[in-house]
């Protein structure tokens, strides 16, 4: 064999090595590996006490003191890896599917390249059918489409330099905006006074009507909860709306303020009726409901905002929070239910439950709600700081089943009383939430998707 020939014969088996020391994705779709978005903690051995999770003594009990993720004590005094005081194992996971079904969470999404990217969750069961089993799951970005100079809108790339998803010539106006700044304060159930810090220049809450012709006011409703304009709970400098339930009343607890139409809403062909309108805000939901419930119990209902009627259709658009039985993640669900609040579920945000709520932290809400029987829009995302955009709910249909929409419930903290009971329990004063920088425009404003 020539010199040559048993060089190439090397150079080939090093390019095999290397290419096998790939992991080849297979994931479906038409996506490329981009980036480690996201992975979720988890726990392991070393969180357990005085032990080493192996049955030393052939007893079919596992040494350890406390299991942690189902709070049971395993042996008690540690006095011994061999001293029949261990407890049963119960493994969490016992192959990749316990712990979920991987899968695209979004609809593709313009990233700030301008090109499609969509992320896929992956489930993973580390030490399967064993005491320290334990789930994990990471988010990958992937290169969905690249889009070229023309870029994207609604998850397709475009073939002309309109972009339908960027807001151009005005055509979103910004109607009205407050920060809940000193001139601002609360009178009874009403949000009153002048906010004059922001842009948009006069902002009066006592006369909404000038800038919204569909509203009759803006009023609050309680149940064992109250609102104020307090101080931020990060910047003592800056004011903010703040909601409160501190009594179980009834079984539930509520603090909310809604935006009314006006009277003649429930005259057929009357004028000034609400069509579509784009909201924007900044939320905190402080981090004490995430230690409410434990891992292995699921939370009870939590709703944060809502559009309804009362006495014609009765159909509710709402946005939920709440975590399932195992697990410490919060998500977000957006139903439509008709007739009423235990109708039937029309839309759920099936595809967007897995963005998680986030806690401790300002972030920013953007809803766009359109009134219509066939071509009606219920589109809700949120944007953590330095953050791209998650989009929490994507319905196109029908929103109007009946004559007039009743409110738009802007700020709203309603929950099963079954909070209340808890933060009693622990001593503590009910549940909170704050607003800020409220925006209300005509359309959607800047890039929709």
């Amino acid at each position: 064999m020539k010199k040559s020939d048993i060089l190439f014969i090397v150079l080939l088996s090093i390019v095999v090595v290397i290419l096998a020391s790939f992991t080849v994705t297979t994931i479906p779709g038409k996506g490329i590996f981009n980036r480690i978005r996201e992975t979720s903690s988890r726990y392991t051995s070393n969180e357990y006490e005085c032990g080493d999770c192996i049955d030393n003594d052939g007893g079919e009990l596992i040494d350890y003191k406390i299991n942690r993720r189902w709070k049971v004590t395993g042996d008690p005094d540690c006095a011994s890896l061999t001293d029949n005081t261990e407890a049963l194992c119960y493994p969490k996971c016992y192959s990749n599917s316990d712990c979920g079904t991987n899968r695209y969470i979004e609809e593709p999404y313009r990233g700030q390249d301008g090109t499609l990217y969509r992320d896929y969750r992956t489930y993973t069961c580390y030490n399967p059918g064993e005491c320290i089993a334990d789930c994990d799951n990471q988010i990958n970005t992937y290169l969905w489409e690249n889009c070229g100079e023309f870029g994207c809108c609604y998850g397709q790339c475009l073939n002309t330099t309109s972009n339908p998803c960027i807001d151009t010539n005005n055509e979103s106006v910004l109607q009205f905006k407050s920060g809940f700044e000193p001139n601002t304060y609360i009178l009874g159930d009403k949000i009153k006074g002048i906010d004059n810090s922001r842009p948009s220049g006069t902002n009066s809450w006592d006369n909404l009507s000038d800038y919204l012709p569909w509203v009759l006011m803006g009023d609050g409703y309680f149940e064992g909860g109250s609102m104020e304009i307090s101080t931020d709970p990060f910047n003592s400098a800056n004011h903010v709306l703040h909601l409160h339930t501190f009594q179980n009343d009834g079984g539930y607890a509520r603090s909310q303020w809604s935006l009314e139409q006006v009277h003649n809403w429930y005259v057929e062909g009357a004028p000034n009726l609400f069509e579509q309108q784009f909201y924007r805000f900044r939320m905190l939901i402080p981090n004490r409901i995430s230690t409410l419930y434990s891992y292995d119990e699921k939370s009870r209902w939590y709703m944060i905002w809502e559009s309804h009627t009362w006495e014609f259709e009765n159909t509710r658009h709402g946005i939920y929070i709440g975590k399932a039985a195992n697990s410490n993640e919060w998500h977000f669900l957006v139903v439509q239910r008709y007739p009423g609040s235990t109708g039937t579920i029309l839309y759920e945000n099936e595809i967007y439950q897995d963005v998680v709520v986030p806690m401790g932290e300002w972030f920013t809400f953007d809803i766009f709600f359109k009134y219509h029987e066939t071509n009606g829009e219920f589109y809700a995302s949120i944007k953590r700081d330095g953050q791209p955009k998650q989009t929490i709910a994507a319905f196109k249909g029908q929103t109007k089943f009946g004559t007039k929409l009743h409110d738009q419930m802007m700020f709203k903290l309603y929950h099963d009383g079954d909070y209340i009971d808890r933060t009693s329990a622990l001593g503590l004063d009910g549940i909170h939430q704050y607003y800020d920088d409220f925006e209300i425009w005509s359309d959607y404003h800047g890039e929709k998707r």
